[in-house]
């Protein structure tokens, strides 16, 4: 019913971003990935406005809006992108209108038998409120949410020096010895 980016499921050996969980966990992340670092590290593709991403057993989903559905299914590192509107639709079909987003939340956790869920420290305080009061459990991870974040591979220091070479800094980035060792 909602649109597969396709039919794989990474393992945790093969996707580094998926923490353990039981059947009954999930990971949620509810930002724009523009202006969240972990969001970012998540999804790998920038968004300006705040959307779903979530992960539930060895599965990670994007919730996108109509305007962002096809750039996710080719851009995000995801295992399946799924359509807001048609949830939302949903929604409208059981009788709640306006939808907000913790009804897509409630919804999309109920349909996959989730009662707890572990959020990032930066997460929206409104919206931790309003999961606990429809009777999740919820967790807060600290920073880092992503230890292997942390340290950076060689493709990532590259696109670091070329980030860098646009403002001029480039040479000082690359000059460090950590840098220099790793570029070796």
């Amino acid at each position: 019913m909602f649109d597969a980016k396709n039919n794989r499921t990474r393992t945790k050996d093969q996707n580094p971003n998926l923490l353990k969980l039981r059947n009954d966990q999930a990971v949620l992340f509810y930002s724009a990935s523009e202006g969240d670092a972990n969001m970012l590290y998540a999804v790998g593709f920038f968004v300006p406005d705040p959307f779903i991403l979530f992960q539930h057993k060895n599965t990670s989903f994007a919730v996108m809006s109509d305007l962002e559905v096809d750039r996710a299914k080719k851009q995000a590192h995801v295992d399946r992108v799924l359509s807001l509107s048609l949830y939302q639709k949903k929604l409208r079909k059981l009788g709640k209108t306006p939808a907000g987003i913790i009804d897509i939340l409630d919804l999309i956790f109920r349909e996959r038998g989730v009662r707890s869920i572990i959020v990032p420290a930066n997460f929206s305080a409104l919206l931790l409120d309003q999961l606990r009061a429809k009777g999740y459990s919820v967790q807060i991870k600290r920073d880092p949410f992503w230890p292997q974040r942390e340290t950076k591979n060689r493709r990532e220091v590259k696109q670091i020096a070329e980030s860098l070479q646009e403002v001029g800094l480039a040479d000082l980035f690359l000059n460090q010895p950590r840098v220099k060792a790793l570029m070796r």
